[in-house]
Order: C-alpha cells, then sequence, then structure tokens
C-alpha cells in the first residue's frame, strides 16, 4: 500500500509506501520539511511523478525524490529542486514563485474568467488593494522624487548660473538627468511589476499571496526588462502598419511576463509559449480586453479615486486569464 499526501507548505501531491509513516523529508516542491502522515491521511489521485521516499527516519536531511527538474543555487551553485523556495544547502531564500498546475493550452470563456475574477476580488479584496499601492506607489514616489531632483538641476544651472555661461552645458545637463531618470524609473517598474506578476498569479490559483511577494522578483528582473521592451517596440511597429498587425502581436503575445513568471523561461521561450496559449483564444482576450478598458474608465470615472478599486481587478483579470489558457484555473470557492 501507498501512502498519498498533500505538502501543508505548497500543497503538491506525493506518494510514499505506508511504512514511512511517521518520516521526516524534504517536498521535492517547495524543499520545506515535511512529516508523512498515517495511513488515516488524505487519499486523492495519485501523481506518478513521484517516487518512493528514500531515507532514514527522522533525517531532516531526508529528501522525497521525484523525477522534476532541478536547478543550480544563485548563490552556492549546488543543484536544488527548480520550484524550491529555499536553499537546503546554503539557507537562501530563493523567489517565492507560485505553485504551478499543470500547464496545457486550454480554450477560455471571457464570461467564466470574469465570473471567477470577480469572486476572488471579493474575497481577496483588501490584500490586492494593498498590492496594488504598493506595487504602484513605490514607482510613482521615486518618480516624484527624481522629478524634484531635476527641477532643481534645472534653477541651478538655468537660474543661478554664472552670467555667459554655456547654455549648451545646461541643456546637455537636463537631457542627461532626463535620460537617467527614464532608466531608474522604467527598472523600478519592471523589478515591481515582475512582484505583482508572481503575487497575482498565487492569487488567481487560489494560493495565500503574501506582500513580500511584491519583492521577489529580483530572479526574473533582466527578463522582465529586455522582454518587456521587445515587446513593445513589435507592438510599436505592428501599430504603424496599419495598426491592425499590431493588435494581432498584443493579442498574441501578453501573457509572456507572466510565462516567465510562471515556467521561469528565456524571453524568446517566452514568447513562443504566450503564442500557444493564446492560439484560439484571441476572441476571449479581444473580450476582455474591452471589459477591462471599461472597468479602468469606471475607475476614472470616478474622480480617479475608483482606480483603487478597478485596478486590482484590471491585473487580477489578466493572471486569472492566463492561468485558464494555461489550465491552472483556481478552483472555485462557494
Amino acid at each position: 500500500m501507498t501512502i498519498e499526501f498533500h505538502c501543508p507548505h505548497c500543497d503538491k501531491l506525493l506518494k510514499t509506501p505506508d511504512d514511512k509513516a511517521g518520516v521526516r523529508a524534504n517536498c521535492p516542491g517547495c524543499g520545506q520539511t515535511v512529516t508523512v502522515p498515517d495511513l488515516a491521511a488524505e487519499a486523492t489521485h495519485t501523481d506518478e511523478s513521484f517516487a518512493e521516499v528514500e531515507h532514514q527516519p527522522d533525517s531532516p536531511d531526508s529528501e522525497i525524490t521525484s523525477t522534476d527538474d532541478t536547478k543550480p543555487c544563485p548563490m552556492c551553485g549546488a543543484m536544488i529542486k527548480r520550484a524550491a523556495v529555499r536553499c537546503r544547502f546554503c539557507g537562501e531564500t530563493l523567489v517565492h514563485r507560485p505553485a504551478a498546475g499543470a500547464w496545457a493550452p486550454t480554450p477560455i470563456d471571457a464570461g467564466d474568467i470574469l465570473n471567477r475574477s470577480w469572486e476572488i476580488y471579493k474575497r481577496e479584496l483588501g490584500l490586492m488593494i494593498a498590492a496594488i499601492l504598493i506595487a504602484f506607489g513605490i514607482p510613482f514616489g521615486i518618480n516624484i522624487a527624481l522629478s524634484f531632483v531635476q527641477q532643481i538641476a534645472v534653477l541651478a544651472v538655468g537660474g543661478g548660473g554664472p552670467p555667459g555661461g554655456n547654455p549648451n552645458q545646461a541643456v546637455g545637463l537636463v537631457l542627461g538627468l532626463s535620460l537617467v531618470s527614464m532608466v531608474i524609473n522604467f527598472s523600478i517598474q519592471t523589478f515591481m511589476q515582475a512582484g505583482l506578476t508572481v503575487f497575482m498569479l498565487r492569487v488567481a490559483r487560489g494560493g495565500s499571496p503574501e506582500i513580500s511577494d511584491l519583492f521577489s522578483g529580483k530572479q526574473y528582473f533582466w527578463r522582465f526588462f529586455w522582454g518587456s521592451i521587445l515587446l513593445n517596440l513589435m507592438i510599436f511597429f505592428g501599430l504603424i502598419f496599419l495598426i491592425v498587425p499590431g493588435v494581432i502581436l498584443a493579442l498574441m503575445f501578453w501573457p509572456m511576463t507572466y510565462v516567465i513568471a510562471d515556467r521561469n523561461v528565456g524571453v524568446l521561450d517566452a514568447l513562443q509559449q504566450a503564442k500557444e496559449a493564446t492560439s484560439g483564444n484571441y476572441m476571449a482576450v479581444f473580450v476582455l480586453a474591452l471589459a477591462s478598458f471599461g472597468i479602468t474608465l469606471l475607475g476614472l470615472l470616478a474622480c480617479g479615486i475608483g482606480l483603487l478599486f478597478s485596478a486590482p481587478l484590471t491585473t487580477l483579470l489578466l493572471a486569472v486569464a492566463y492561468c485558464g489558457m494555461t489550465g491552472q484555473l483556481a478552483e472555485r470557492r462557494s
């Protein structure tokens, strides 16, 4: 007989022989130490990807083996499970990635995605508002500070400089500061976008998101950075050429950043997988885009304050749509 149970940390289904009841082992999904329950534990469908537990009783360093891919720890280089959130060799805390489900391109219904998003929105409203305030508030605050610095520099060079000063030098300084400010703003926005993507994926899957997830996007920063630039350029040039190509590219590749955070892949692979996910879902995505525009417009009409409530819903809508298109929709709750 076998014991089948879920990891209490990441909810991954594990399988082990019944003589291992009471033994402690490391979950191959998240790396956390779990205790194998007795035969009265929850029984569910077996995930055959897991092998038997191979370890000595009561050994916290033992593992539940599986066929999951491994990856090198970014700090010490030791091989660890790809889904691990903490390195068991050096103790480094890795990005808190949402527990991924089975990834498979799946047709979606726009109405179903809207209903599911609304259910989750009502349940997690407070937490999502806090996340949106942080994710958008930090870049906004830094932008204000940089603008203030620029204004001081302009006044110092243009108004307080010595008579007969070089005007070209002043213009060059202003342009240089503007360029630096733009790069810093984009970098901060990219970092927060990566964290917000991780956060919203966990919300969409019915997990237990934490505010700390908003700062867990360091691992994806450069892929989000260059990927966003590439995608925006593709859409921009597509819009220049009769608009329609740009719309098609947007509908085809918009989940790229979600694929990066979910699958931990490179930019080109993310674009390819995004195309696979959206294939056959263009009309549903177009309807959801119109719905998002309408929700945002309502938020703007409510003296702008409504954005505090509309922004979490539109952001969540994208995450739920992605999960739907990849067969990872969260279970409905009563």
